[in-house]
């Protein structure tokens, strides 16, 4: 896990091995998706893909040095098949938002999953984590790799064949294609993160992983956006 500017990418602070013993150990957790942050935490989506997918986790980090907080909670895994790929605050709302990953392989998820952020924050280690509500996608996402609100809307970065961006009303469930990214169609698009300027617009941050010999490596794009 890596901290970094947005101005030139120069890394502050990082962890080697962020997932915890009493994780791993436990539920055999081994992938960190989309992480979020709020409050000054930051909130991973932790999967146990060696394991099935069985024990689907949000846990806190420190957001200052990226140490673990201990505290944890589990997802319901009846809505959450497949692990989960990212995670997204609506403050404004109160929610926390994640999907399942691809609940039908032929056309992906339909839904996004709303919990309440002051239960994520509250509920002693290892709870799970109640429902508050779903959304039905007025279509199908497929290879949903990571989301982000801005000014009220979820923005998701989708590892299709365009490579493309979609946004998401979280009241009705409608989505829009904005835009693709600009990468080689090889390049597995990841995490998004909002940057929000105010009134005045504000920025995508997307992480992607490169393709050939570049797949060793990890690269930031930025994209302004305006309401």
């Amino acid at each position: 896990m890596v901290k970094a500017t947005v101005a030139n990418d120069s890394e502050v602070a990082s962890s080697v091995a962020p997932i915890p013993w009493g994780l791993s150990g436990t539920y055999g957790s081994d992938h960190i998706g989309d992480v979020e942050y709020y409050g000054g935490y930051v909130i991973a989506p932790i999967e146990d893909g060696d394991r099935g997918y069985q024990h689907p986790l949000l846990a806190l980090y420190n957001a200052s040095d990226l140490s673990y907080t201990g505290r944890y909670v589990q997802l319901p895994l009846a809505q959450m098949p497949g692990g989960v790929p990212w995670v997204a605050v609506d403050a404004a709302a109160g929610l926390v938002y994640t999907s399942p990953w691809d609940q039908d392989a032929a056309n992906g998820t339909n839904k996004l999953v709303a919990y309440s952020l002051n239960d994520l924050l509250s509920l002693p280690a290892g709870s799970t984590l109640p429902v508050v509500r779903t959304v039905t996608l007025s279509q199908p996402l497929s290879r949903i790799q990571g989301a982000a609100m801005w000014q009220g809307r979820l923005y998701a970065s989708v590892d299709d064949s365009a490579k493309s961006v979609y946004s998401i009303d979280v009241s009705t469930g409608q989505v829009a294609y904005e835009f693709h990214q600009d990468v080689e169609s090889g390049d597995e698009v990841q995490g998004i993160a909002a940057w929000d300027y105010g009134p005045s617009g504000g920025q995508l941050h997307i992480v992607n992983v490169g393709s050939g010999w570049k797949s060793i490596f990890l690269y930031l794009q930025h994209y302004t956006v305006t309401g």
